[in-house]
């Protein structure tokens, strides 16, 4: 088993002022097998961060306290403290967003050494359901919050906040088809969303990007979070498990 030390997110964990007994306790205790013992680190993204290292050395104290015999192996970093903070690294490390391709922060990406780079694992597509024509001046979708400022064609994609698009992503936003970015217009539904198909030649049928590249257009989990606010963390997080899903190498 593994034990988590709670050294300062105050979310899980053992108490450190109990750790040390806990831990020997537990290792005493038959046919268990102490294999790890962790902590989770509470600001690691920031950058002067005096508190990181606290926790390290926390962590490093109580296993050191205890004496466990075996080697349990240690481990405190995710992505962002792997990548930033080498001292964190201790026997192993737990990366998350970055198995993704995607950056843990803005701030990250900045300070991190330039010969580390990372490119997005994920892609999400779907196709053109409908397409039609309307006048300048027409109302688009729930509360007709989106009006044609001149006669555009306008597409419905099969996806919406059911699937895990945000909400906030009404009148903002866009997904790539036929190689531009064609902007979402009109509030999210359920499980659709309607584009405006600008100059592109869209039919039912065609391949529209959510996230991932079609020819020079990229739409990435970090342009949908700064759209809707957010992090990438909750943009990939809430991609339902139900999606079809293709494994490539």
């Amino acid at each position: 088993m593994q034990v988590k030390i709670d050294t300062g997110v105050r979310r899980l964990g053992v108490d450190p002022s109990q750790a040390v007994n806990a831990l020997q306790r537990i290792a005493r205790t038959p046919g268990v097998a102490l294999t790890g013992i962790f902590s989770h680190l509470a600001s690691a993204e920031e950058l002067d961060s005096a508190f990181t290292i606290a926790q390290v050395d926390m962590l490093n104290a109580a296993i050191d306290a205890a004496r466990i015999e075996g080697a349990p192996l240690r481990h405190i970093a995710a992505s962002a403290a792997a990548i930033l903070w080498p001292q964190t690294r201790l026997d192993m490390v737990r990366f998350g967003i970055a198995l993704y391709g995607l950056w843990p922060s803005k701030q990250t990406h900045a300070a991190a050494p330039a010969e580390l780079t990372l490119e997005p694992a994920l892609s999400f597509e779907s196709r053109i359901a409908a397409v039609r024509k309307i006048e300048a001046g027409t109302a688009v979708g729930y509360g007709g919050t989106f009006r044609a400022p001149r006669p555009r064609r306008v597409g419905v994609v099969p996806f919406g906040y059911a699937d895990g698009i945000p909400r906030a992503l009404s009148n903002r936003g866009a997904l790539a088809l036929s190689a531009k970015r064609c902007p979402i217009g009109g509030r999210g539904c359920m499980d659709m969303r309607i584009l405006d198909c600008g100059s592109t030649n869209a039919r039912p049928g065609d391949r529209a990007v959510l996230m991932g590249r079609d020819g020079d257009v990229s739409i990435s989990a970090d342009d949908w979070a700064d759209w809707a606010d957010t992090i990438n963390y909750e943009i990939v997080a809430r991609l339902p498990a139900g999606l079809n899903r293709i494994y490539e190498d």
